[in-house]
């Protein structure tokens, strides 16, 4: 760096250090590469906005945008409480694109593994009718909807909460996607009391330290599982669609999207009951195929909410 500030001077090295993206190798067997790479200097690898009025790229990081990133965190929720139509307004086309930037940047810091305490399961029981709303984006204004819907949707949504307070999730993600070896032998020597001081972990090491895809899916399949019951999904066929879509959704490449449509592919939601609500008879599997066409775009536009709830704000 000092050789390159003699060769270049302070305007060039300054303009190298704040608008050139550098990046460092950092790979733990050269003969071997994984691509891993980590970033030297250059602004920070975000989506950039076109300030108009200047007429040049303006980054996000600032401190007003980490501001209203950060009323945004806190208040989604509660934005979901005060008004439930803002479910309903996101845009439910088919070609429309799951938004996936969550999974690479993440503004908050969750200490334990699961949810955070901001999220809608964290949240007191009695809160089971706004999970119900926010599942299938409607408002008790449409009296006729909620009412077909509350039978069967309140009793699924208590046994949500039920299952999500007793999941382990600290024990799931420890048998699916264990630490890696050198992880756990650096914890055993820093709780033992030998006097021999630890091997350090070296950079290269610390970025080959990452969960398989396959083990993410896995441990997704059993907490999908276990929190939600077997009437939300209606079928095992409609859960194996589910799990088939979360594996690609898992393995997409960083640019690759997912859109809406993919997630109701292969979905049969007449064997999904409680989007369809009504009370549940004895002689409902016998007229499950006489649903007018109305009822049936209804129920597939519910469920198509409550799917991409699951993908936007669960998984």
């Amino acid at each position: 760096a000092l050789m390159l500030h003699r060769l270049v001077g302070d305007d060039v090295l300054r303009t190298l250090l704040l608008d050139t993206y550098m990046f460092l190798p950092v790979e733990q067997d050269w003969r071997r590469p994984k691509q891993n790479y980590m970033l030297l200097c250059g602004p920070p690898l975000q989506v950039k906005r076109v300030n108009k009025n200047r007429g040049r790229e303006e980054s996000d990081d600032t401190q007003r945008g980490r501001a209203r990133r950060k009323r945004s965190r806190m208040t989604i929720y509660t934005a979901a409480q005060l008004s439930p139509t803002v479910v309903k307004s996101v845009s439910l086309d088919a070609n429309a694109i799951l938004p996936r930037s969550s999974l690479f940047y993440s503004s908050a810091y969750v200490p334990t593994v699961g949810l955070s305490s901001t999220h809608i399961l964290n949240q007191r029981p009695e809160k089971c009718q706004l999970l119900l709303l926010t599942l299938l984006g409607i408002t008790k204004k449409e009296r006729s909807r909620w009412k077909r819907v509350r039978s069967l949707g309140i009793p699924m949504c208590q046994e949500i909460f039920r299952r999500h307070s007793k999941c382990d999730y600290h024990r799931l993600v420890n048998r699916y996607c264990p630490l890696p070896d050198f992880c756990a032998e650096s914890r055993d020597d820093a709780a033992s009391t030998s006097s021999q001081p630890a091997a350090p972990v070296t950079l290269s090491k610390a970025a080959a330290a990452y969960s398989s895809s396959n083990g993410v899916v896995t441990f997704l399949r059993a907490v999908l599982r276990q929190v939600f019951p077997f009437e939300f999904w209606g079928s095992d066929h409609n859960f194996e669609q589910v799990l088939a879509v979360t594996e690609t959704f898992v393995k997409l490449r960083r640019q690759e999207q997912l859109p809406i449509k993919v997630l109701m592919q292969g979905i049969r939601v007449k064997e999904v009951r409680w989007v369809r609500g009504g009370k549940e008879d004895s002689n409902h599997n016998k007229g499950a195929s006489s649903w007018p066409k109305s009822l049936h775009e209804a129920a597939t536009t519910r469920l198509t909410n409550a799917m991409r709830w699951i993908f936007g704000q669960y998984i």
